[in-house]
């Protein structure tokens, strides 16, 4: 049973159960932090049991918005390159994920063929990022919620790194530097 502790800016619930760490978090108001520690108290029993409860790439991609991304430098652009992948309405249409699909459904062949379908539309670069993007949404998946038990993407070959840039000034702009200077 989930405890409730009320501190000066909102309250705080708290779920201990045997065998599992301790988990807390701060809502502002006590219906808030009633909603999500009966939810996460089941998940925690079901994952305690070994079951695994049925959970989607949509899901995974919230729940790694709220979480994970916050905790990096660019969460701004984790998080907007996320709701294109996810496919939010907005921009271009970029290959669809298989959101709906539970995290243990999403084949290899799903996540190949999407990458085939975003490299038609851009360059490997792009492409390799978002690989690693989703494959962190992924790992968080396995190894901290235990939501699935393995990661299709790991499987995927990535595409080939595009060389270095690699640029020498010309006589004509060192020219214009010096007379600037």
């Amino acid at each position: 049973m989930p405890t409730y502790e009320r501190r000066e800016n909102g309250w705080r619930a708290k779920i201990r159960l045997a065998g599992l760490p301790s988990e807390s978090a701060s809502f502002d108001t006590k219906a808030q932090a009633t909603a999500w520690a009966l939810p996460r108290e089941k998940e925690l029993r079901e994952t305690r049991k070994g079951n695994i409860l049925p959970r989607s790439l949509g899901q995974a991609i919230d729940r790694y918005l709220i979480e994970v991304a916050p905790t990096h430098r660019g969460s701004r652009y984790e998080a907007l390159r996320l709701n294109a992948l996810r496919g939010d309405g907005k921009g271009e249409p970029l290959p669809p994920l298989p959101v709906h699909k539970l995290l243990d459904e999403v084949t290899v062949a799903d996540m190949t063929t999407w990458q085939r379908a975003r490299l038609a539309q851009v360059k490997p670069a792009t492409v390799l990022r978002e690989i690693n993007l989703l494959r962190s949404v992924f790992e968080s998946a396995r190894r901290d919620w235990q939501w699935c038990t393995g990661n299709p993407i790991k499987d995927v070959r990535k595409p080939p790194k595009p060389p270095p840039r690699r640029r020498v000034i010309s006589q004509d702009e060192l020219r214009r530097l010096l007379l600037a200077l």
